[in-house]
């Protein structure tokens, strides 16, 4: 009996000592579940559309103009006179701002500065040296812009409105002489008609690939804007 009284004695100690080893581990069974449900967050992608559903913002337009004016322009202009070449065509920029309200719906005011328009050797009924003729052309436009969102970042876009043609600065020089030096402003009002891609590069970037079309009105002879573009996000 002592012997028995003894080895418990002995093993008592083992026991408690173990079971308070199985407690600080915690291996229960509602433990081991809840652990093993745990998972790590999803890696979320930025959707710039929805965080930027309204904003204001300002950029500009590079790219290629053709205000499609022509050697019989001049001569409709007065009724004589007709140069040998024309020049109406090359390299513009659109100074632009507007206020998105949502994905869909936007105004866009801008405004396309051209290069000057030329008409080389003015003569009368074609004979003998004249002189050349240049004025500036700069089209102001306020316009409605409708885009349609697609897949991550990128939303086409369809534009139209009113623009205000105005024609300026008007110089004739023969022989490298000034004769006329014309400070008047002629101005004539066309629609807008354009569309293009949209990119958000970032938060507060925007690309964007456009085409405008200013239609022909009384002597305007209508122009054609193709450009790259970048803009800032406020």
């Amino acid at each position: 009996m002592r012997k028995i009284l003894l080895m418990l004695g002995l093993l008592l100690p083992t026991i408690v000592l173990a079971e308070n080893n199985a407690a600080n581990l915690n291996w229960s069974p509602e433990n081991v579940s809840t652990k093993a449900a745990v998972q790590p967050d999803p890696i979320k992608t930025v959707n710039y559309q929805d965080e930027n559903r309204g904003y204001v913002y300002v950029g500009f337009d590079l790219g290629y103009v053709n205000n499609h004016y022509n050697n019989w322009w001049q001569k409709y202009e007065s009724d004589v006179f007709a140069p040998t070449t024309t020049e109406s065509d090359g390299f513009a920029g659109r100074i632009k701002m507007g206020v998105k309200f949502n994905q869909y719906f936007a105004l866009e005011l801008g405004l396309l500065i051209s290069p000057k328009v030329k008409f080389n050797n003015i003569s009368f009924n074609g004979s003998g040296n004249g002189p050349d003729e240049t004025f500036r052309q700069n089209i102001l436009d306020t316009s409605v812009k409708l885009s349609l969102p697609l897949k991550d970042k990128i939303q086409l876009f369809a534009q139209t409105g009113l623009g205000g043609v105005f024609r300026y600065d008007l110089k004739a020089t023969y022989h490298g002489h000034t004769n006329v030096d014309d400070t008047d402003i002629a101005a004539q009002t066309t629609f807008i008609l354009g569309g293009g891609v949209n990119y958000d590069i970032s938060r507060h970037f925007l690309l964007d690939l456009l085409y405008l079309h200013y239609f022909a009105s009384s002597d305007f002879p209508g122009t054609d804007f193709l450009a790259a573009g970048l803009a800032y996000k406020f």
